[in-house]
């Protein structure tokens, strides 16, 4: 016969107090509770309004115990970043729960920034979970932009001899004031430069935002081929450090007719560009000469070497018509002097005669006769010599630059 397993079932019964309630189960005492402080920073990420170089921004943050014991803070400092920023100094600050301190940051930037400057201070305090906190600086500058116009220009074509201006205008279009360091310019020919610089002429110098500096460039060409230049101009502007001016033209020559109408008590030996001419009278000082020549656009020097050959009295007189019109009479000042034999190459062009004196204009007319020679008269040129007595000289030079 098969036995059957049985479950088997256990009863359990308390013993009963007199009440008849199971009794309490006694716990082990704690001991107390620990009090701790807690540190809060606001705002952790200060940002200061945009201002101009040398301009000062300022900010706060504020540390709060938001703990149940006093917080001491024992160090503030700067972990990096740049001297531009700074703080008040509030070392060793002891805060009960629920105080606050405030701390006064400064941002004050030296110079234009493209980037924004950083820094970071760090917050060491006895704060058991947090005993250090960072707050992180973000200061933005201000800053000057430059712009400089016309960014080119061509001056064509422009007669050799002939000058063509341009005016060249710098702004500072920035919100700040901006520093213009140094001016450069480039050529491949004197022909073009840079004249009537203004404040330009005395770098660096401090440009406010919307304040204009104008200065001009010429084009003067002595010959035809083209020419070109740059202007450059190095700033303080992050943006703008270099702004430039793209220059060129280019020189036309044009053939004009140039009449030289002379004469000379008692002879003269005529030179243009250094090249001699002569003429049917030119030692008859009662007759004047016509000499013409065709000349190209550019600087030209006439010069004449006035001889007396009777020692009894000198004197030169001279009309000069570029294309039909008087461009220069003697006694206005044209002709230049020198009263001893100067050295050779003294007609050519590339002869410096900045130490010669005026040709003076005679103060007695009349010694050659009050209508004589009239046609020199009619047009009113005047006798000249080294002084005004015209006298005492037995030979003279004289030399006249001429722009055609």
């Amino acid at each position: 016969m098969s036995m059957r397993a049985l479950p088997l079932i256990i009863v359990l019964t308390a013993c009963g107090n007199e009440t008849g309630l199971t009794p309490d189960i006694t716990q082990e005492d704690p001991g107390e509770t620990v009090l701790l402080p807690a540190l809060q920073i606001e705002p952790v990420d200060v940002v200061f309004e945009p201002v101009a170089p040398g301009e000062l921004a300022s900010g706060i943050f504020t540390v709060t115990n938001i703990g149940e014991a006093q917080l001491d803070v024992v160090d503030v400092a700067f972990t990096d970043g740049p001297r531009t920023f700074s703080f008040q100094a509030l070392d060793g600050t002891a805060l009960l729960p629920g105080e606050s301190a405030d701390w006064s940051v400064t941002y004050e930037p030296e110079r234009p920034s493209a980037a924004a400057d950083l820094a970071h201070i760090a917050v060491v305090s006895n704060d058991p979970e947090r005993p250090r906190a960072v707050v992180s600086l973000t200061g933005t500058t201000l800053n000057p932009a430059f712009e400089l116009t016309p960014t080119s220009h061509d001056f064509g074509d422009v007669d050799v001899g002939e000058r063509a201006l341009q005016e060249l205008v710098l702004i500072n279009t920035g919100a700040a004031p901006g520093t213009v360091e140094q001016l450069s310019f480039t050529t491949t020919s004197p022909e073009l430069s840079l004249v009537d610089l203004g404040e330009l002429g005395a770098l660096p110098t401090v440009v406010d935002p919307g304040e204009t500096l104008r200065f001009t460039a010429m084009y003067e060409p002595v010959d035809v081929p083209g020419d070109e230049a740059t202007v450059e101009l190095l700033t303080d502007a992050p943006e703008t450090p270099i702004v430039q001016a793209a220059l060129q033209g280019n020189g036309y020559a044009v053939d004009h007719e140039v009449e030289i109408f002379l004469t000379a008590d008692d002879a003269w030996t005529g030179f243009v560009d250094g090249v001699e001419f002569t003429a049917a009278n030119q030692r008859n000082w009662q007759k004047g000469d016509t000499h013409v020549v065709t000349l190209s656009s550019g600087r030209h020097v006439l010069a004449i070497q006035a001889t007396d050959v009777s020692s009894v009295i000198s004197g030169f007189i001279a009309i000069v018509k570029v294309d039909g019109a008087i461009v220069s009479r003697t006694g206005e000042g044209d002709w230049k002097m020198q009263a001893s034999a100067p050295p050779s190459g003294w007609m050519d062009p590339s002869f410096d005669a900045s130490s010669w004196g005026p040709a003076v204009q005679c103060a007695d007319q009349s010694t050659w006769g009050t209508y004589w020679p009239a046609d020199f008269y009619a047009e009113g040129a005047k006798w000249v010599w080294w002084t005004d007595s015209c006298r005492n000289l037995k030979q003279a030079w004289f030399r006249m630059e001429l722009d055609l």
